[in-house]
């Protein structure tokens, strides 16, 4: 037992360094210490300054304003179209009209499965714009987008045609809210999701 102290002790003595290296390795340890908490800063307000700088916007002006606005964004760029919102008299520009975040449930699934879609209207002028962002006939368009949409089963929508099927049922039903069948020249999904 004896000797298993000794051994015990003499482990001790090495680690702090006797008697006379006590004051040295505690001065060491010090040091040590206030080089890893220096360290420690400099890598905290490092990467603060990163977070910061990652994470804040270079400008208000360069954001979308909404999430259709900046799915509008990506497919013009992903076309090659210039960005249009309202035409100044030249047929080149598209006017373009945003149904954002329609969700309903799909049609046979029990309340189990639903869709979530937005969409953009290419309108034929600014006419038919003023029509479209009138508050009574937005509401009566956002409720139609809900009646097309809920009656759909997911073999209504599942594949291209059926989707270009859909878009032109959603183009005859909104025009006709509009006042005139040719009101709105193409819808575009940006958004189709079914969960």
């Amino acid at each position: 037992m004896a000797k298993e102290e000794a051994q015990e002790e003499q482990k001790l003595d090495d680690f702090v360094g006797g008697a006379e290296g006590g004051a040295k390795a505690s001065s060491s340890s010090l040091k040590g210490i206030l080089l890893l908490a220096a360290s420690a800063l400099v890598a905290a307000a490092t990467g603060l300054a990163l977070a910061l700088f990652v994470l804040t916007p270079s400008s208000q002006a360069d954001q979308p304003q909404d999430e259709a606005t900046a799915r509008q964004q990506e497919l013009k760029k992903a076309v090659g179209e210039a960005p249009a919102t309202e035409a100044k008299g030249n047929p080149a520009e598209k006017i373009l009209f945003d149904i954002a975040n329609v969700l309903v449930n799909v049609a046979g699934t029990d309340l189990r499965r639903y869709i979530k879609a937005s969409i953009t209207l290419d309108l034929k002028d600014e006419d038919t714009l003023k029509k479209a962002q009138a508050k009574a006939t937005s509401v009566e368009m956002t409720d139609k987008m809900i009646s097309i949409l809920s009656s759909k089963t997911i073999e209504d929508i599942d594949g291209p045609d059926k989707k270009h099927d859909l878009k032109q049922e959603i183009r005859v039903e909104l025009s006709s809210i509009l006042g005139s069948p040719d009101a709105i020249k193409q819808v575009y999904f940006n958004e189709l999701l079914v969960q």
